[in-house]
């Protein structure tokens, strides 16, 4: 949402039936159409497929599946977030079949200088966050070594101070900001991988992602 929240997994979503959403998420991806279009459960900012396996494990039904070989990603453009407030909040399922090297799972990025409003990657088997602002880049690295082919929670929190990452809803890393956010345009929301210099990065995400909010 555009406030911080950490996203306790049970807060997230009524799984007993009635599926209500939290009533501040600006975007939420259940990922569980088995084709077509990401739907958005907010009904305001559904997003594109291109080349995600979906119907694939979840954490909770299906998922979607991306393989870095391929050009595997899902955008949206439009979702308002970290355009200039500092404070919002991204929640993530993952599960990693490929422990090596940079994988990137979300990310928005600017258009003209690179600058991430946020980026949520591995670096090896470690949860690494990172973001831009005006008075330089806070990226953080975590000591858990993640697992291969489980799922785990990631959710990247960003406020007026800085930015915090919580792995399975524990505290896994903060990092103290310097400025408010830049103003350049928005290249958009990129889950399973990151846009910059007019192209996706070769560092796509290897696994599956599932339920995705904001």
């Amino acid at each position: 949402g555009e406030s911080a929240n950490t996203f306790g997994f049970s807060e997230q979503v009524d799984w007993g039936g009635g599926g209500a959403l939290l009533t501040n998420l600006t975007a939420y991806y259940r990922l569980d159409n088995s084709s077509g279009d990401i739907y958005d459960m907010t009904r305001n900012y559904d997003g594109d497929n291109h080349g995600g396996l979906q119907g694939q494990d979840g954490i909770i039904n299906d998922g979607v599946k991306f393989e870095e070989i391929g050009s595997d990603y899902l955008y949206n453009f439009n979702i308002p977030l970290a355009q200039q407030a500092d404070n919002f909040t991204v929640s993530v399922w993952l599960n990693s079949t490929d422990l090596t090297g940079i994988h990137r799972a979300v990310s928005r990025l600017t258009s003209t200088a690179g600058n991430s409003r946020f980026n949520i990657f591995t670096l090896d088997d470690k949860l690494t966050i990172l973001q831009h602002r005006v008075g330089g880049v806070i990226s953080l690295t975590g000591t858990t070594v993640l697992p291969e082919d489980e799922w785990y929670h990631v959710v990247f929190v960003s406020n007026d101070t800085g930015i915090t990452g919580y792995l399975d809803g524990v505290k896994e890393m903060g990092g103290t900001a310097t400025g408010g956010h830049h103003s350049f345009a928005d290249q958009g929301v990129y889950i399973g991988a990151m846009y910059y210099g007019g192209a996706i990065q070769v560092d796509r995400w290897e696994g599956n992602i599932d339920e995705v909010g904001f």
